[in-house]
């Protein structure tokens, strides 16, 4: 049993520096593609604080974004990877919880609630 533990281990620290690789290129190519599309992002984060504030626990999901898009005329993929972006600023927290997305297309995908600071 110590030697399966000790190949375990092997692969575990192994596995780390791929991984931390692997979210440092998520990061670069998210933060690309918000370049490219800074003016959508800036408008979905305004209507989402609009959104959380008119709210009593002051939280949004991704849902809430979709639903400004369609309002203006834009779909998911005029966001694209930006998407990954949008609560990644001080004004947004990561409440730790999911809830099931509404949207029939998502079919019930779990998404993170994000509170307003």
């Amino acid at each position: 049993m110590a030697s399966s533990f000790g190949q375990y281990a092997a692969a575990i620290n192994g596995a780390l520096p791929s991984l931390f690789a692997g979210m440092s290129e998520r990061d670069k190519g998210i933060t690309k593609a918000a370049e490219c599309r800074n003016e959508l992002v800036q408008a979905v984060r305004k209507h989402l604080e609009g959104v959380a504030q008119g709210r009593s626990n002051r939280c949004v999901t991704m849902d809430d974004a979709q639903a400004f898009l369609e309002l203006t005329g834009k779909t998911s993929r005029d966001l694209g990877n930006a998407a990954g972006i949008i609560f990644r600023c001080e004004a947004w927290e990561c409440t730790g919880l999911t809830t099931p997305s509404t949207r029939k297309s998502s079919h019930a995908r779990r998404l993170l609630v994000w509170r307003l600071k």
